[in-house]
């Protein structure tokens, strides 16, 4: 089935569900890119292809909290609220079609995963999500499905995943993007700029107000030596301490749960 979604997609977003189709031996589609290029619209229409084209095929989509889970889930009953065919559990975060396939929206914040196995996954603001997460957790879930066979014997046609991320600290993400041993990869990487949403001159004077380094990471998609890291604002502590020399640092504790270093 093709479902006619009427969403305009940039050359980047038809380029990235190309990617996604299922039998062109392609397993890991990862894209590392700057902020507001519509990453998350993508995976949205890649995991709702996937499952209205198969029968009984099961997808996982991740998401660093429930909060962005919720919103996607959102997303999905606005685009399928005159569809018949679909069902929506919103205690679960589970949609259900016709056909037997179901897309299933998970927070990362724990590891009730571990029970789950999944034809696909979608793994979204991937770069926000711990590294055991991912090796440990979420990609076990898949390795069935990516060592099943097609009808000519060959393994990978049938599994998929889609990691998506703005690029921050240097964790698996970052591996995922740079390792060229991983087999059945692709990768793109593009600014905020090249993704088109944002027009030229606003991200133009965004990257006159704030650091350098903080503006490579989010809309250049570059990655930076640490999640935390400290910028320099010049005047700023001459301002505020003429004695005092160095950098401001900020730090956010958390009230319970806390692994701050």
């Amino acid at each position: 089935m093709v479902l006619n979604m009427n969403i305009k997609l940039s050359d980047k977003q038809k380029q990235i569900l190309e990617w996604c189709k299922l039998g062109n031996g392609i397993q890991y589609v990862v894209v590392a890119t700057g902020r507001q290029v519509g990453k998350t619209t993508i995976a949205t229409l890649v995991a709702l292809e996937w499952a209205l084209q198969n029968v009984d095929y099961d997808i996982g989509f991740f998401m660093p909290t429930y909060k962005q889970c919720k919103k996607v889930f959102k997303d999905y009953m606005k685009m399928c609220k005159e569809l018949n065919f679909v069902k929506f559990n919103k205690s679960d975060l589970i949609v259900t079609f016709k056909n037997g396939s179901t897309i299933q929206f998970f927070t990362c914040e724990n590891e009730n995963i571990r029970t789950f196995t999944f034809d696909a996954v979608v793994v979204d603001e991937a770069c926000f999500i711990k590294d055991y997460i991912w090796t440990a957790i979420i990609e076990p879930t898949i390795g069935a499905s990516f060592s099943k066979l097609d009808e000519h014997g060959n393994p990978g046609n049938r599994g998929k995943a889609l990691i998506t991320s703005t690029p921050k600290a240097k964790n698996w993400f970052h591996t995922f993007v740079t390792d060229d041993t991983i087999d059945r990869k692709v990768v793109t990487r593009f600014t905020t700029i090249e993704g088109g949403v944002l027009s030229y001159d606003y991200v133009m004077g965004i990257k006159k107000r704030i650091d350098k380094q903080l503006y490579a990471c989010e809309y250049d998609g570059e990655f930076i030596e640490s999640g935390t890291g400290m910028f320099a604002y010049k005047g700023l502590i001459n301002k505020v301490a003429p004695s005092m020399k160095g950098h401001v640092a900020g730090i956010d504790v958390g009230s319970r749960d806390d692994y701050t270093v």
